[in-house]
């Protein structure tokens, strides 16, 4: 605990676990970047819950427990379950036939 790997002439990449909790700590300038065709962000000490998949091109679904949530997609977004919202003054909804579903505008 407490050592760190550090990258980059400046050291300002490093990776490091405190004790309690682990790190990627990008302290440099620019952006910190994850790339991949496809990038998954497992969950749990043996990586077996999703908890994020970010597709190449593509859609992006947000998980909990292990199900999915929230999901990109070209023609918009899909939600499971229940939305709550802080501001309720919504302008227009309305049951879509063709979607079978409820959209608000």
């Amino acid at each position: 605990d407490n050592a760190k790997l550090r990258f980059g002439a400046s050291q300002d990449l490093s990776i490091y676990h405190d004790g309690s909790n682990s790190y990627i700590n990008d302290s440099g300038t620019g952006d910190l970047i994850l790339a991949g065709t496809n990038v998954k962000i497992m969950m749990g000490t043996d990586a077996a819950e999703t908890g994020a998949v970010f597709n190449d091109n593509g859609a992006v679904t947000l998980y909990h427990n292990n199900a999915a949530k929230l999901a990109t997609s070209a023609d918009g977004v899909t939600v499971t379950g229940t939305l709550s919202a802080t501001r309720k003054n919504v302008i227009k909804t309305w049951f879509s036939r063709r979607a079978g579903t409820w959209c608000i505008y």
